[in-house]
Order: C-alpha cells, then sequence, then structure tokens
C-alpha cells in the first residue's frame, strides 16, 4: 500500500501534466497578450504575479514573435532551471513562458495539501498569469 505522502505526490504529478496539456493549448488562445519585447530583452524577464496571496514566479524567453507556450517546473517542488533546455530549444520559434507553478520553485505556499495544490488553482493561477 502507497504511503500518503506517496499518493499525494502521485496525485500532484497527474495534476501538473493534466495542466500542462491544458494550458498549452488555451494560454495560445487569440487574444492572448503579454507585453512585446525587444531581440535584446527576450531573454531577460523575470517577474512574478500575485493570486490568492501566492507569489507565481515566471520567466519569459524566446522570439518576439509567434506562439507562446507554457512549460511547467519540474517537480514535486523543482524550480524551473531544469527546464532550461527545452526552453532553448522551443524559444528559437516560441515565446516560452516558464511558469513556476505554486508549489515549486520560488513559488512557495504556507501549506501543501489538496486544497492549495489543485487543478482549479493551477487554472485560476494561469488565468492570473496571462
Amino acid at each position: 500500500m502507497r504511503s500518503g505522502t506517496t499518493r499525494w505526490f502521485g496525485a500532484a504529478r497527474a495534476i501538473s501534466h493534466i495542466a500542462a496539456i491544458a494550458t498549452t493549448c488555451w494560454v495560445n488562445l487569440p487574444g492572448t497578450a503579454l507585453p512585446e519585447v525587444s531581440a535584446a530583452q527576450q531573454n531577460l524577464i523575470d517577474g512574478k504575479v500575485t493570486r490568492d496571496g501566492v507569489d507565481l514566479f515566471y520567466k519569459i524567453v524566446g522570439t518576439t514573435r509567434g506562439d507562446y507556450v507554457l512549460i511547467l517546473s519540474g517537480g514535486p517542488g523543482e524550480d524551473i532551471s531544469s527546464m532550461q533546455g527545452i526552453a532553448d530549444e522551443l524559444s528559437k520559434k516560441y515565446r516560452c513562458i516558464m511558469w513556476e507553478q505554486r508549489g515549486t520553485g520560488r513559488s512557495k505556499l504556507q501549506r501543501y495539501d489538496p486544497t492549495t495544490i489543485n487543478l482549479n488553482a493551477y487554472l485560476e493561477d494561469i488565468e492570473a498569469l496571462r
């Protein structure tokens, strides 16, 4: 039998995969707008948005044109730096939003449980990021 912690991390990983699939399509919807940046700035945008008292950190890398791709940090709890190689390759054609979703990297939570990490929270966070 799996422990509660193992089940929790398995559920969190599944939610991350679902969120990645849903949001990669969703972020590319027409009307999605993030600030345009010059070629000199394209790898320098590092920011955060705050939703529900949680600071959500992101980096934007890549071309100033093209569709957006949302890259989630690894898990559980890992920061976005492990995805830099993927972002470097994708950024040749896309604008990549490297997002440290709640509970990962610098996007820390006061507590980690199903009330603070769930698909609805992720989707609302993405809306705040958008």
